[in-house]
């Protein structure tokens, strides 16, 4: 089947001897986002086999037909893996105090911090290890989807896979881009500081919410560093703008824990979040702290307001 005009591989690579290996006894990782396909075939020694981008031009009705289309045109993503996960990105996450988190009162934890449940399915990630639980949101069309192409399919956040990866580097602030939204990160103390995600459309818009996120966590851009993965070239308007207001700027590296043939090493770095995600899949998060205080004072003065304005309309309503 021949891909829609609107779907165009990127990036397709294989190391030299994954012709040699059975599918079955690999692990499959899918990587969705608003506007891109992407997925890696990886080892149980966690090395890195094939890796493979689709582009999608898509209005946000139609991505559902397009990641059907790739499934039909793509022989590796018809077979059975020994396991498939899904990541997805996007800002329809929250990180909630798992004290605070009770299965019956989901409805009304993800309605607070503005998760969307309509035609969505709300999966939660536990952190046992920092008491935190990481809730999100899928669309129910796409979780139908994937299910009835793979066997032993899991659904996670991409915000797992970066506070995992990242959370020794401490000491900066981590931009991760993607090709229409961005996550801004830091960590200090061994605590997690910071997390969010933004949409955005041109370089204006990045540069604008990454000085506002600066200010707000009162770091100075003349001095204080960032750390850059994902979609960006030094060549590009984002970047060439960034270092215009920003001094201290660097690329990330490939994170450890995986094996790369030589063929795959001198893949670039955008490649990073396809990168941390096959981490994610083996490693849980073990020494990462509580929230930033702030952050769960945030949360706290969040739920009893959502439960005063409950109170109160319920009041109302009797009256």
């Amino acid at each position: 089947m021949q891909l829609h005009k609107k779907i165009q591989t990127v990036f397709s690579f294989s190391s030299t001897d994954f012709k040699s290996k059975s599918l079955s006894e690999l692990q499959l990782c899918i990587l969705i986002d608003a506007d891109k396909f992407q997925y890696a075939i990886m080892s149980d020694s966690k090395q890195m086999m094939h890796i493979c981008t689709y582009q999608i031009q898509s209005e946000a009705d139609l991505f559902i037909d397009y990641y059907r289309q790739i499934f039909l045109s793509d022989p590796l993503l018809k077979n059975n893996y020994k396991k498939a996960v899904v990541f997805a990105g996007g800002e329809n996450f929250t990180l909630i105090p798992s004290n605070f988190f009770v299965e019956s009162e989901l409805q009304n934890l993800v309605t607070i911090h503005g998760i969307s449940q309509v035609k969505n399915t709300i999966y939660n990630s536990e952190i046992t290890s920092i008491n935190q639980t990481n809730t999100f949101s899928l669309n129910q069309q796409l979780v139908e989807l994937f299910q009835n192409q793979f066997q032993n399919i899991e659904f996670k956040n991409l915000n797992d896979a970066l506070i995992s990866s990242l959370i020794h580097q401490e000491g900066k602030l981590h931009l991760c881009i993607s090709s229409s939204h961005f996550e801004l990160l830091l960590f200090a103390d061994h605590r997690l500081n910071y997390i969010n995600t933004f949409k955005y459309n041109n370089a204006d818009d990045l540069l604008y919410y990454t000085l506002f996120v600066m200010k707000q966590l009162g770091l100075d851009p003349e001095n204080f560093p960032i750390q850059i993965f994902g979609d960006l070239l030094p060549d590009s308007s984002i970047y060439k703008l960034l270092t215009k207001y920003v001094r201290n700027i660097s690329f990330g590296k490939k994170p450890d824990g995986l094996q790369f043939s030589e063929e795959i090493k001198l893949l670039p770095h955008f490649h990073f979040q396809l990168y941390i995600v096959q981490v994610c899949q083996h490693d849980r998060i073990s020494d990462l702290k509580y929230l930033s205080s702030l952050q769960q004072l945030n949360f706290y003065i969040n739920y009893l307001l959502y439960n005063l304005y409950n109170l109160l309309y319920k009041n109302m309503k009797m009256a």
